[in-house]
């Protein structure tokens, strides 16, 4: 009896194992172990998204995806996941949650890819989000785009050179008759003229060819000693007319240091030249003041001076304290006619 007992002891224990084992294996598997934190991030497409998929920063697996919401944003529809993450994880403010896979065949995830920033995610808060980096999304989106150029730019162009083509053919069988009969025209035309033009060209080659003799006949013996001789004295000039640039560039900058100093002269004496510039102007309003006493002066000692040498011409005399000579008239006396 007790050996019975012991055998439903055991097979009871081992069960009561096995379904333990397959709680915690369950829980495990679900991600729901432990505490965990709330983030959300905004994606795009959720395609093979579901409740439950898993969350993995930088391929390690560190919560599951708990809600996902559609949101409104202008004429687009976008969707809101509600991610649960192990307590106390640091997700850098810079991270990005993207959608991925790790091979063709495993199913989807949400990636987060860990940035730099010294800030973090606060819990309950939006982690950025980026492109999908599954292989399919991204051929899907580039068959899109195909398609959509093909729609929209392919066949419009092709389109628009059907027509060109078409506008090409109707203009060249309307132009090309009347274009071929200019060609023959403008043949006939070259064909006449042809001779003529061989017969100016044959002038122009004859008076080439005298213009070069006469230039070679200038060139030649004495011209080409005196043209050697007017290049030698060409360069003298020039080299005499770079000495003369040198100097007066020197000049130049003697006359600037000359007025460089003259300034500092006229600084240094600024009082002494505002003191001289009063008193001249003081001088000159006295002149002012008294120049009509000083002309009046002036004139009568000029009239003085005139009557002064007016009567020295006539009696030098008077300057050895003679006395003034008596004045002859020049008339003769009436009924003498002796001049006494």
């Amino acid at each position: 009896m007790r050996k019975h007992d012991l055998n439903y002891l055991a097979v009871g224990g081992f069960v009561a194992a096995m379904v333990l084992a397959a709680v915690v294996s369950g829980a495990l598997l679900a991600g729901r172990m432990g505490a965990r934190d709330a983030y959300f991030t905004v994606l795009d497409n959720v395609a093979d998204v579901n409740f439950g998929t898993q969350v993995r920063y930088d391929g390690y697996a560190v919560g599951q995806v708990e809600e996902i919401a559609p949101i409104a944003e202008g004429a687009r529809m976008r969707f809101r996941l509600r991610l649960s993450i192990d307590e106390g994880w640091r997700i850098p403010a810079d991270s990005t949650a993207r959608i991925g896979s790790t091979n063709f065949l495993s199913a989807k995830t949400v990636d987060i890819e860990g940035g730099r920033s010294e800030t973090a995610v606060p819990s309950g808060g939006e982690i950025p989000s980026g492109a999908p980096s599954d292989v399919f999304a991204a051929m899907a989106a580039a068959a899109a785009e195909l398609g959509d150029l093909s729609r929209d730019g392919v066949r419009p162009l092709f389109g628009r050179i059907e027509g060109l083509v078409e506008r090409t053919g109707q203009t060249l069988d309307e132009d090309l008759p009347r274009l071929l009969g200019t060609v023959n025209s403008l043949a006939l035309v070259v064909e006449r003229r042809v001779p003529a033009v061989l017969d100016q060209v044959a002038v122009v080659v004859a008076r080439l060819d005298s213009s070069a003799a006469a230039v070679q006949q200038v060139l030649s013996g004495k011209n080409a000693a005196a043209v050697e001789s007017l290049i030698g004295n060409a360069e003298e000039s020039s080299r005499n007319f770079a000495t003369a640039s040198r100097q007066l560039t020197r000049s130049v900058a003697e006359i600037e240091q000359l007025v460089a100093n003259l300034d500092g002269l006229v600084d240094d004496n600024r009082d002494d030249v505002q003191l001289s510039l009063t008193d001249a102007r003081y001088t000159l309003d006295a002149i002012a003041r008294n120049i009509d006493t000083l002309v009046h002066n002036l004139e009568g000692a000029t009239r003085n001076m005139n009557e002064f040498s007016r009567l020295i011409r006539q009696n030098p005399g008077l300057l050895l304290n003679g006395t003034p000579r008596e004045e002859v008239s020049s008339q003769p006396e009436t009924g003498s006619g002796v001049v006494q």
